[in-house]
């Protein structure tokens, strides 16, 4: 047998020593103290217990460190996907982990990962190696520009260490800093001298508990939401992405169910309240494309913006009463006014109000009617559902895939318009906090590989599938190799229209035409992950779909299905694109630069 051959045997056996990174040290070794046990220590003592990312020289007492204090670790193919596994352990457990990278393009290729938790608020911890603190003049290798000033854009906190002694102090600052009001990712930066450094003499950090700050709304703030609730004809709750990270789910479920009030999610929050609950209404989209006209607007940790309709009046009446609740000040009433602000954690909020016992009045023929109104898609496309034979409607493709979604599924999103589609027909059915994940503000596509990674990895006992199209599955498709080598049996589904689809259906009908859309005719994703030793399912008939679904998710390993589909312009699509004189696009995604 070959070198390679019997390697690749060892590893389907599970006993290739190179196939985990629990390798032991040598016998009689004692491991030393240096900077990367120091930082080590402190992490575990807060309770982060989970590292995503890339071997580099620079951080190798950390990774040593971390291997001997038995933390979950997963090594990556690109330091942009540490941060977005970092991310989906958040998602999934609400306890932060950490992205470790090396210094200079390491550095750099996490910056992507840093900014898109940045803007969707998640806490994550993001450290990288440095050149040497003495040698700032010495054009070092990856070193000679400062890596701090580049994150403190995109972070809530960001240093360096330029001590040993400074590194314990500066994983709670920025500990502290990632909950504190608004949460968000934070920044710290160990050189090289500093991590291979002598800490022997350094305190044991005190062991606590890492957690966002619980700020109460006012009794008076809270007396003026509730008798405009207690009022209302037809209230509506939104909840977003505040409202998971405050992990108040029961507390929502609860106070639903108490006045009557249909939930909407937006991609960040789908299955706060189980996709089951009667009073699960859907995602924003749903409220938007629906008759329902709410009069009462509690908002729970959403922001207005992209998610929430802009500054149309699509999800929000222009006459509904908004009753706002953000731990974030900045965030109330922007774009639409708040008539009641609650600048506040979403859970205590709902908790002061479950405390009121006021009665509210008997809303079960509106609940219904909220109700109703979910399924519209089914009516509008239900022409799909006859697609038979090749290149298939992605409609008809979801349908086919929520027969394999349950209590125990989390679904992963990503792409231009398969991600839209993915939001109709499985975001609704997500089972609980974490079970469904959208594409975030900063719309950056192949982020679907990292946060599937993190979420298999702190929870196990779920099914992760991923939907994404044949643009954005391109990105980082190396991460196939990861899942593999971690044994993470998680499900790709690629939705193939040979085409960067959403820009091509903006494109298409133009008097321009398109240009820069096309991708290659015949590219076959299920053999890239045969490849990399996982499973792989090539569907281009009707007919293969729910066999080759069923095949993927039953082989317990890690799969791709590529799926070939055709463009079809999704309700967010439509939603995004104005046209003006000629058919011509104005300006996609954004307001009107002359309204």
């Amino acid at each position: 047998m070959s070198h390679v051959a019997a390697g690749t045997a060892a590893r389907a056996a599970g006993t290739d020593p190179q196939s985990s990174v629990a390798s032991q040290t040598s016998a009689g070794y004692t491991p030393p103290r240096d900077g990367g046990r120091l930082l080590v220590e402190e992490l575990l003592a807060h309770g982060v217990d989970a590292i995503f990312g890339l071997e580099g020289g620079h951080i190798d007492p950390i990774l040593h460190a971390a291997r001997e204090a038995g933390m979950k670790m997963i090594d990556v193919r690109h330091e942009a996907v540490a941060g977005y596994a970092a991310e989906g352990y958040f998602r999934i457990t609400g306890k932060p982990a950490v992205s470790l990278v090396t210094a200079g393009p390491g550095f750099a290729n996490s910056l992507t990962g840093m900014a898109g938790a940045f803007l969707d608020r998640i806490p994550v911890l993001f450290v990288s190696g440095a050149a040497p603190t003495r040698e700032p003049e010495m054009n070092a290798l990856q070193g000679g520009f400062d890596q701090v000033a580049m994150a403190r854009p995109v972070t809530k906190w960001a240093d360096r260490a330029t001590s040993i002694k400074v590194i314990g102090p500066m994983v709670r600052a920025a500990l502290r800093a990632m909950f504190a009001g608004a949460p968000g990712p934070a920044f710290l930066e160990i050189p090289i001298d500093v991590v291979f450094g002598d800490g022997s003499c350094a305190p044991h950090p005190p062991p606590t508990k890492v957690g966002p700050p619980r700020t109460a709304p006012s009794p008076e703030a809270v007396s003026s939401a509730l008798s405009l609730l207690e009022n209302a004809e037809r209230p509506v709750i939104l909840v977003g992405s505040g409202a998971l990270v405050s992990g108040c789910s029961q507390e929502l479920i609860h106070f639903a169910e108490r006045i009557g009030a249909p939930v909407y999610a937006n991609v960040k929050a789908l299955g706060l309240m189980p996709g089951t609950h009667p009073l699960a209404c859907g995602s924003f989209i749903t409220l938007a494309r629906s008759s329902v006209s709410p009069d009462v607007v509690l908002i729970l940790g959403a922001r207005h913006g992209m998610f929430m309709g802009g500054a149309s009046n699509d999800v929000i009446p222009a006459d509904a009463r908004v009753i706002q609740v953000d731990v974030d000040h900045r965030e109330i009433g922007r774009i639409h006014p708040a008539h009641v602000p609650i600048v506040a954690d979403c859970r205590e909020t709902l908790a002061a109000f479950l405390r009121d016992r006021r009665h509210y009045p008997n809303r079960t023929q509106w609940t219904k009617e909220a109700a109703a109104e979910t399924s519209w898609h089914e009516k509008r496309y239900a022409e799909a559902l006859n697609d038979d034979g090749s290149d298939m409607h992605p409609y008809r493709v979801l349908r086919e895939m929520a027969n394999f979604v349950d209590e125990k599924t989390v679904v992963i999103a990503e792409g231009g318009d398969a991600g839209a589609w993915a939001e109709v027909v499985l975001g609704p059915r997500a089972a609980g906090p974490g079970h469904y994940f959208g594409i975030g503000y900063f719309g950056n596509l192949g982020m679907h590989q990292g946060l599937a990674i993190g979420t298999q990895l702190a929870r196990p006992d779920l099914r992760v599938i991923c939907v994404t199209g044949d643009g954005s599955a391109g990105f980082q498709m190396q991460e196939l190799d990861t899942m593999v080598r971690h044994r993470l049996p998680i499900v790709t589904v690629v939705f193939n229209d040979r085409a960067w689809g959403m820009s091509r259906n903006y494109m298409i009908n133009q008097p321009r035409g398109s240009t820069w859309v096309d991708l290659g005719d015949n590219l076959r994703y299920d053999q890239v992950c045969e490849a990399c030793g996982g499973h792989g399912e090539f569907v281009t008939s009707s007919d293969q779909l729910p066999g080759a679904l069923a095949r993927a998710l039953k082989s317990g390993r890690t799969a791709c299905v590529n799926v070939f589909t055709r463009s079809a312009v999704s309700p967010k699509s439509e939603q995004y694109t104005r046209l003006g004189k000629m058919g011509e696009i104005v300006l996609p995604y954004y307001r009107d630069p002359d309204a």
